[in-house]
C-alpha cells in the first residue's frame, strides 16, 4: 500500500477493515447461502473419476475401471452432443447395472469398494441425463473453489476459524457477482458505502 498509493497500513488496520467489510456483507452473504439451499440444482466439486483413473493404474490389465470409465465418458458425450430425445438412457444404464452387479477381475479391497460405494450412489449417477438443468461435469464448481485451493497451497490453512469465515464471506460474495456478470470491485464499493446490492437473489 505505502510503495504504490503512499499510504501507511499496518497489518492491523487492514485486518480491521478486512473484518468490517465482513461484517457489512454478512446479511447478503446469508441471502446468497438462503438462494442456493432453495435452488433446484446445487453444484459440488466432488467426483470419483479420478477414484477410477487410480484403480486403472493400479492394474492397467483389469477391465473393469476402464469400462466404467468408458461408459460415464459415453454418457457425458451423448448429453453433450445428442439432441435430448435421442439419449440412449436405457442403454447406458443397462451398461451401469451390468457393470456394478458384475465381477471385479480381482480381489483388491479397493476395486470391490469403488463398486459398492457406486451401487450406494446408481440412482444419482445419471442424473444429468434425467434433468436438464443439471450439467454433465462439475467444471463450474472447480471453477468456483480453485481460488480457495489456491490460496491454501500458497499460504497455507487458515489459522481460526474467523479468518477462514471472513474469506467465505467476501469471496462468495465476489464470486456470486462475476456469475452475474457484474463488477465484483463496485459490489464491494456498495457494501463498503451500506448501499444496496446489485445481485438478483
Amino acid at each position: 500500500m505505502n510503495d504504490m498509493f503512499h499510504i501507511d497500513m499496518s497489518e492491523g488496520t487492514i485486518n480491521n477493515i478486512v473484518q468490517r467489510m465482513t461484517k457489512r456483507a454478512r446479511a447478503l452473504y446469508e441471502r446468497i447461502k438462503s438462494k442456493i439451499g432453495k435452488s433446484p440444482v446445487a453444484g459440488a466439486d466432488e467426483t470419483g473419476i479420478d477414484n477410477l483413473v487410480y484403480l486403472t493404474e493400479l492394474q492397467p490389465e483389469n477391465q473393469w475401471p476402464k469400462d466404467m470409465l468408458n461408459l460415464i465418458t459415453d454418457a457425458m458425450k451423448q448429453r453433450r452432443e445428442k439432441a435430448w430425445d435421442e439419449i440412449d438412457r436405457e442403454g447406458l444404464k443397462k451398461r451401469l447395472d451390468e457393470l456394478l452387479d458384475g465381477p471385479l477381475g480381482t480381489d483388491d479391497k479397493e476395486f470391490a469398494g469403488m463398486q459398492k460405494g457406486l451401487s450406494g450412489k446408481k440412482d444419482y449417477i445419471f442424473t444429468f441425463l434425467d434433468n436438464p438443468d443439471v450439467p454433465y461435469d462439475n467444471n463450474a464448481s472447480e471453477r468456483a473453489v480453485r481460488p480457495a485451493k489456491t490460496k491454501q497451497k500458497v499460504a497455507g490453512l487458515f489459522r481460526t476459524f474467523l479468518g477462514a469465515e471472513t474469506y467465505a464471506v467476501i469471496h462468495s460474495v465476489i464470486d456470486t457477482a462475476k456469475k452475474q456478470d457484474l463488477s465484483p470491485f463496485r459490489e464491494l464499493q456498495l457494501i463498503a458505502q451500506l448501499k444496496p446490492s446489485m445481485l438478483t437473489l
